[in-house]
């Protein structure tokens, strides 16, 4: 939930940035919580923080930076695969940083597909069972790779012709 929380802030974070309207965080920060107050304080009471998977087994609530790393340095070959394709494509396509980064539909694509590659890797260490719990990825991963090779290829074909 956190991660999910982290990614989504991540994104009005920068489509704040792009259309210069700060007040949008803030504005998604106090939804958020207005959201939680209303649908989760109620219920409380009713040890609802349990479907949040807050330190139930298997699972665990605690976040061990050494335990991300050696997971991912020792396995997530997928993720890392999919990581370096993705910067690949991306530097293969870019000349100009400053156009990608205004380039809104593109970035939020990118800063999505990253976000939830993190997020699956986060998953393998905090949540063992069941081992593919977070195969989610693949589909963002696969999309934005599509994406970005269709982005080159009609590049080519336009400047060819």
């Amino acid at each position: 939930m956190r991660s999910g929380f982290l990614v989504c802030f991540f994104l009005v974070v920068y489509n704040a940035i792009v259309e210069k309207k700060w007040l949008q965080p803030l504005i998604f920060v106090a939804g958020v919580a207005v959201t939680a107050a209303l649908l989760v304080l109620p219920f409380k009471q009713y040890g609802i923080g349990y479907w949040f998977n807050y330190g139930q087994p298997p699972h665990t609530s605690r976040f061990s930076l050494s335990d991300f790393t050696d997971e991912f340095f020792n396995s997530s070959q997928w993720i890392k695969f999919y990581l370096f394709i993705i910067v690949v494509l991306v530097f293969a396509r870019t000349k100009k940083w400053k156009e990608l980064f205004y380039d809104r539909r593109r970035m939020l694509f990118i800063l999505l597909t990253l976000g939830i590659l993190i997020e699956a890797a986060i998953f393998q260490v905090t949540s063992y069972i069941p081992a593919d719990n977070n195969i989610f990825f693949h589909s963002f991963a696969i999309a934005l790779i599509l994406v970005l090779l269709s982005l080159m290829i009609t590049k080519k074909i336009t400047s060819a012709n």
